[in-house]
């Protein structure tokens, strides 16, 4: 980089920042509308989060106590197992004013935010024609709903109320009903105009308020026929003007150009309006906010001083650019030389690029040293990857510099195969018994990685698995009895490419020989030994036997009566040893 360039540079950023405050003076006014606008959504989104916040977990506490019930964690004939979950939930959420449990002949149980400990309540509702009506839409739903704003004379307050039908066996067997106070929505609006300055509300329709700052400590003179107050009882002028075509300001709303928003004059203030349709709760709800334009104009005339005051202290930077770019070019050049060799993954020739006293530059050199570094790594890694496939064994051979040494130590051996696994092959098409045995391993796969195991060998259907190797696990014998059983349910359990299969399994314990075996260009770590061959002959004896499991007695002595379990087979010969072994059985 020379200093002509950095002129030129500098007189470009120069360029750029005289349009840009041009531009900023042309459409300031719009500017102003915009920051308004999104001022007022950003005010809208965080009302509606704190809503569904409030309300989310009163819809979870109702799905929760009807799942239990469902379940059968919850008998609804013990009144007190009963009260003691409603109780709880109650207390886990404060904004619930009750829980109930309403079962088809109108007898209720519930548990009511009367005092600070939750009291229970006992009534019978079937001469209730309204509740007559609640019971019989909650048999009809196939979902949990939000029902209608209702009023509840024990509190003097309008409530929303939560309903979840409860089944057995596909039958209804009674709804839970959970009540939220209207006044607790007035009271997140109200935390959120003291802590943001948000003037929000909540209205019902056009003219029925739901929420308000105003309306946080309660609402006078509200009744079962009148439950909330219209706008024009709140006592808030600008929100009664929202409606009002004389008040709207058409030129401010059209720039807002949203069909959720709009502006109305009172005096010589412009207020924004931003509102969002909420339908989730059981009615027609419009969450909104409004603030005035002046709050804005201030921001924006701040904005316009500090871009005079930038364009001053780039033309003074500009004059330092050029001495500047002399000092910077060295460096850069040996850095875009250096990179050069990077792209080329010539990393052989690739050198370190030196500090700088510029922090910077030095941050970059430093950075660029250790990508280096990294991309060293990672091309010897690509390379041991073609040799090495099982995780356990990339990360010995990272730490030991890429060379594995075969080793000798005792270990547990698990050998899989499945039954009849030909057989069902012959009827299959090539493709679908590559995606069966895919679908097999993988599973397989996971369940052994999950007991500190690793697969050494795939057999055809068969799977050879050590345990203690390469990564030491005092536990060996252990993990792997627990792996075959979670491989047998595993298996027994599911489909796998739409195909049933059964596997056996044998598992012995021993000393093994662990190593790399193969061409020089393609090696296989696996293991090697007398304690493999029995746990081969195991798995192969399951099918004279008829069963599933076999484990030797060599590992039944490192289980330490940790299995209870197992059943004793006896001494049995085993194929190429000339000594009987002693079998178990794990049913």
């Amino acid at each position: 980089m020379s200093a002509a360039l950095a002129a030129i540079l500098g007189a470009l950023v120069l360029l750029a920042v005289l349009l840009v405050i041009a531009i900023a003076t042309w459409t300031g006014y719009r500017n102003t509308v915009d920051l308004l606008r999104q001022k007022a959504d950003v005010m809208v989104a965080a009302a509606v989060d704190q809503l569904h916040v409030h309300l989310d977990a009163v819809e979870e506490q109702a799905r929760f106590i009807a799942d239990a019930i469902e379940a059968g964690a919850v008998n609804t004939g013990d009144v007190d197992d009963l009260v003691t979950l409603l109780s709880g939930a109650l207390a886990a959420t404060p904004q619930i004013t009750s829980i109930a449990f309403v079962d088809p002949s109108l007898q209720l149980i519930a548990a009511e935010r009367e005092s600070p400990v939750p009291v229970p309540v006992f009534a019978k509702l079937g001469e209730d024609p309204q509740w007559r009506g609640i019971l019989a839409r909650a048999a009809k739903a196939d979902r949990d709903y939000w029902d209608e704003v209702g009023w509840r004379s024990e509190y003097q307050a309008a409530q929303l109320s939560r309903r979840a039908p409860v089944h057995n066996n596909g039958a209804f067997v009674g709804f839970v009903n959970v009540e939220v106070g209207i006044p607790s929505l007035s009271a997140i609006i109200g935390g959120l105009e003291s802590d943001f300055g948000m003037n929000a509300f909540i209205l019902e329709g056009r003219e029925q308020v739901v929420a308000h700052p105003m309306m946080q400590f309660g609402f006078p003179n509200l009744t079962r026929w009148h439950p909330m107050p219209l706008m024009r009882e709140v006592g808030d002028p600008i929100l009664m003007s929202i409606w009002d075509p004389a008040a709207r300001d058409a030129q401010v709303s059209e720039l807002l150009g949203a069909e959720n928003g709009h502006a109305v004059q009172l005096g010589d203030e412009t207020y924004v309006f931003v509102y969002r349709e909420e339908n989730g709760y059981g009615g027609d709800w419009l969450v909104g906010s409004y603030l005035a334009a002046s709050d804005v104009l201030k921001e924006i005339e701040r904005l316009f001083h500090a871009i005079i005051a930038c364009s001053v202290v780039i033309a003074v930077a500009l004059l330092l650019s050029v001495w500047l770019g002399r000092r910077i070019s060295r460096p850069v050049r040996l850095l875009a030389e250096q990179s050069r060799r990077v792209r080329q993954l010539d990393f052989a020739h690739t050198e370190p690029v030196p500090g700088s006293y510029i922090r910077e530059l030095d941050e970059a050199a430093a950075a660029f040293n250790q990508m280096v570094e990294g991309l060293r790594e990672r091309q010897m890694i690509r390379d041991l990857f073609g040799k090495y496939v099982p995780h356990s064994v990339i990360e010995q051979l990272l730490s030991d510099k890429g060379k594995l040494r075969p080793r000798a130590t005792d270990a547990t051996v698990m050998f899989i195969d499945l039954a009849n696994f030909t057989r069902l092959s012959e009827g299959l098409a090539p493709q679908a018994i590559v995606d069966t045995l895919n679908a097999y391993f993988s599973g397989i796969g996971r369940i052994i990685e999950d007991h500190h195991g690793m697969i050494t060998q795939f057999q055809g259907d068969a799977i050879l698995a050590v345990f203690n190797l390469p990564l030491a696990d005092s536990e060996h014998a252990h993990h792997a009895v627990e792996a075959a059983l979670a491989i047998r349910t595993h298996v027994a359990g599911q489909l796998f490419n739409g195909q049933r299969l059964r596997c056996r399994i044998g598992v012995n314990s021993g000393d093994v020989v662990a190593g790399n075996v193969g061409a020089e260009d393609r090696l296989s770590y696996t293991v090697h030994g007398d304690t493999v061959n029995i746990a081969a002959r195991l798995d192969d004896l399951n099918k004279t036997l008829g069963t599933t499991l076999l484990v030797s007695a060599a590992t039944v002595q490192r289980l330490a009566d940790t299995r209870p379990d197992l059943r004793r087979v006896g001494e049995t010969a085993i194929r190429g040893k000339a000594v009987p072994i002693d079998v178990y059985e794990i049913p």
